[in-house]
C-alpha cells in the first residue's frame, strides 16, 4: 500500500512509491468531484458530444456548461474541435475514462 505524506517545508505530497503520480490522481478526483463534471465525463466516456447535446443530457444552461467544460479543458481532460458551428467535445485522458467506467460499474443501479 502506498502512503503519501508531507515532509517539513513541502507543499506537494510525495509518494513513498515514486511510480504513483499523486498530483495527477488528485486532479482526476477533483474533476469528478463535481456532479455536473462527473455527468459530462460519463457521457464523454461513451462518445464525443456537442455542447448542445451535453447541455440537454446534463440539464444545465450554456453558461454553466461552458464553465465546466473550460475547467476540464484547462486540466487537459477533454478536448474540443469545431465542426461547422458546433463544438465537439471528447475525453482525452484514458485514465479518467477507466475511472469513470469503473465508478459506473460499481454504482450501477
Amino acid at each position: 500500500m502506498t502512503t503519501a505524506c508531507l515532509q517539513a517545508g513541502q507543499t506537494t505530497p510525495k509518494s513513498e512509491n515514486t511510480s504513483v503520480d499523486i498530483e495527477s490522481a488528485a486532479l482526476a478526483l477533483r474533476a469528478i468531484s463535481n456532479v455536473h463534471r462527473f455527468m459530462i465525463l460519463c457521457l464523454l466516456a461513451e462518445q464525443e458530444h456537442t455542447v448542445g447535446d451535453l447541455e440537454r443530457a446534463v440539464g444545465i444552461r450554456q453558461p454553466s456548461m461552458s464553465q465546466q467544460l473550460a475547467r476540464l479543458r484547462e486540466d487537459g481532460i477533454v478536448s474540443c474541435t469545431r465542426d461547422g458551428k458546433s463544438m465537439i467535445y471528447a475525453l482525452t485522458d484514458s485514465k479518467i475514462r477507466q475511472v469513470i467506467l469503473a465508478l459506473n460499474k460499481i454504482y450501477q443501479r
